[in-house]
């Protein structure tokens, strides 16, 4: 009985690595095949490209909002980082795409980590990270797009996948590494305010 039990376990994790395999395959495909789509993917796009361009023209990133210019209302990390990649690829929509694809993958990493540290499994992690790209149909495609949630989403991974396991008490590099990435995070996009507190419970409970 102990035999089949494991056989079936076995059975269900190679189950689940194929489909996390498939998840991972498919979003690549998609991301990959429209990267270098000269046009926007979706509408804040050109507004977000306009700034960044503003940055390699050294123009102010914000201010008095006119008929030609409306900034953002995002924090600046995501666009100062679009436009050194695009002073080295090019000018084009493809460099806010790399930053977001890259921050993707980056995010793919992070649930690996975590989920290895948490559960001590490799195979778990690869999993995590399946369910995570399986989910790009339902949040509007937007993983890769030229916008600032791909860089936010990858800061938040890391500033808490550096404090797993939650049951240990954390040390002073661990503490300040998750700050940092915090801080990218809210540098990046201002909602990141609104799970402070989660950070802050995180902080205290693992100095103590």
């Amino acid at each position: 009985m102990w035999r089949n039990y494991m056989t079936v376990r076995r059975g269900c994790y190679a189950l689940l690595l194929l489909a996390s395999f498939i998840s991972v395959a498919l979003y690549l495909q998609v991301a990959l095949g429209r990267i270098a789509y000269p046009y926007q993917i979706e509408w804040i796009e050109g507004g977000i490209f306009q700034q960044v361009i503003r940055i390699i023209q050294g123009q102010s990133l914000y201010g008095l909002p006119s008929m030609e210019f409306a900034p953002a209302l995002y924090t600046p990390l995501f666009h100062y980082l679009s436009a050194l990649v695009a002073s080295i690829v090019g000018h084009s929509l493809f460099a806010l795409r790399l930053v977001s694809f890259v921050a993707s993958l980056m995010t793919g990493m992070a649930l690996v980590y975590a989920v290895k540290r948490y559960s001590g499994s490799w195979s778990c992690g690869l999993i995590a990270v399946g369910f995570y790209f399986s989910t790009y149909r339902y949040t509007g495609f937007w993983f890769d797009v030229g916008r600032v949630d791909g860089l936010w989403v990858m800061w938040l991974a890391w500033s808490v996948a550096v404090l797993i396991p939650f049951s240990e008490r954390y040390s002073a590099n661990k503490l300040m590494l998750s700050a940092i990435f915090f801080s990218l995070a809210l540098f990046t996009k201002q909602a990141s305010l609104f799970v402070l507190p989660f950070f802050c419970w995180l902080f205290i409970a693992g100095i103590h």
